[in-house]
């Protein structure tokens, strides 16, 4: 019995020293930046913003200058995001300065912050040209859920009506066909409204139920409230 219980406590001293020299796998700065786009999209703005710092903090020390573009762009969407213009301005202008062309994932990220913010200081003219071009950029380096975004801004910020129509389906059939389904939701809305501004409510109505459908799969409760929302808006 002594020989057993020595033999285990010794097998269990081993264990023990192969677990304390078991190391943990390095962070790459793409990793956490996919870490901070999830926080993004959950709308964890605190948790996203620290994410993508520590990208940033990464990619410079791993010289990966297109994670660096892109963090340093999220950081700036992250700021326009809880309404700090200005500070959003300052991380755009350094992701300015490193992004370039010859980056897809870089320069189509700068893009799609750069647009947004021209929206939100409603230079639509500039916002309508940068997502113009975001779409074909990213059309050309096969980035189709990046394109879906394009399209959708471009609907969101175009004049005339038929161009928000125009860009508001073209967004649709590429989402449908890159199977990006869960933009569907947002396209089919986008468009629901630019319906119910125009006075075609029974368009409007078709859209917004289209919109209900996918925000009821991949939205969580808040967007599924606004889904049916909007149905019932349009109904009345």
């Amino acid at each position: 019995m002594a020989l057993l219980a020595l033999s285990v406590s010794a097998a269990a001293i081993q264990i023990k020293k192969k677990d304390h020299t078991m190391e943990t796998p390095a962070r790459s700065a793409d990793s956490v930046l996919s870490e901070a786009d999830t926080l993004f999209r959950q709308n964890d703005l605190t948790a996203a913003f620290t994410a993508y710092e520590e990208a940033y903090t990464l990619a410079r020390a791993e010289f990966n200058r297109s994670v660096e573009v892109e963090a340093l762009s999220q950081l700036a969407r992250v700021e326009l995001r809880r309404g700090n213009k200005d500070a959003g301005r300052q991380w755009l202008a350094k992701a300015g300065e490193r992004a370039d062309e010859v980056d897809p994932m870089g320069w189509s990220r700068y893009l799609g912050v750069k647009g947004r913010f021209e929206w939100q200081d409603n230079t639509l003219t500039a916002a309508r040209a940068t997502f113009e071009q975001m779409y074909e950029y990213c059309v050309a380096n096969a980035l189709w859920s990046r394109a879906v975004d394009a399209a959708h801004m471009v609907a969101i910020v175009a004049e005339p009506f038929e161009d928000q129509v125009r860009w508001g389906r073209r967004g649709i059939e590429m989402a449908e066909k890159a199977e990006a389904e869960s933009w569907l939701g947002p396209l089919w809305n986008n468009l629901a409204g630019s319906y119910f501004d125009h006075g075609d409510y029974d368009s409007a109505l078709a859209c917004y139920q289209r919109a209900r459908e996918y925000h009821w799969r991949f939205s969580g409760e808040t967007g599924k409230l606004f889904a049916d929302y909007h149905v019932g808006m349009t109904l009345r």
